[in-house]
């Protein structure tokens, strides 16, 4: 009797969960404040929600910061808009909080999460020149606990003389 069989059969099995591609759709892209569907706009900061979006949890750090610039890959995961590499701020295996790039034009965008190589579907996002909407807590958005800074860096605090 082999009985190498069911390390074969496990490790194809494993392999194939491993390669399958990411999973998500438009309607689970919203604006990482409060959630709400597009339209969306340069620089906002969005949610997208599926499966198999990344291996493992990263956000980013001070240390993945280089030149004042966010990074655009977090545990060898991607997201690209019109195929420009976005700003990641968090990536998990079913959320991922990212930039839309600040050089996007009012337009429907195509939208593509890759995963250490494997490419998830093409969805098309609704870009406007603006589309305002307020983060109201920190606390509320547990993967977007980073201070807000001036451009000199230093933490912006509510002005007590208001």
């Amino acid at each position: 009797m082999n009985r190498a069989w069911p390390a074969v059969a496990a490790a194809v099995l494993c392999g194939a969960a491993w390669g399958q591609a990411p999973v998500y759709s438009a309607a689970g892209i919203v604006n990482a404040s409060d959630f709400s569907a597009g339209p969306f706009a340069p620089n906002s900061v969005l949610s997208l929600f599926g499966a198999n979006l990344s291996f493992g949890t990263a956000a980013v750090t001070t240390a993945s910061i280089e030149a004042a610039t966010l990074p655009t890959q977090l545990a060898d995961v991607g997201v690209y808009v019109d195929n420009q590499a976005a700003p990641l701020l968090f990536v998990s295996a079913g959320q991922i909080n990212f930039l839309v790039p600040s050089n996007e034009t009012p337009h429907a965008a195509s939208l593509q999460v890759v995963r250490q190589g494997i490419t998830g579907p093409a969805v098309s996002i609704t870009l406007l020149a603006a589309a305002p909407a307020l983060f109201t807590s920190l606390t509320d958005t547990p993967s977007l606990k980073t201070p807000v800074t001036n451009c000199s860096r230093r933490m912006l605090r509510p002005n007590p003389a208001i």
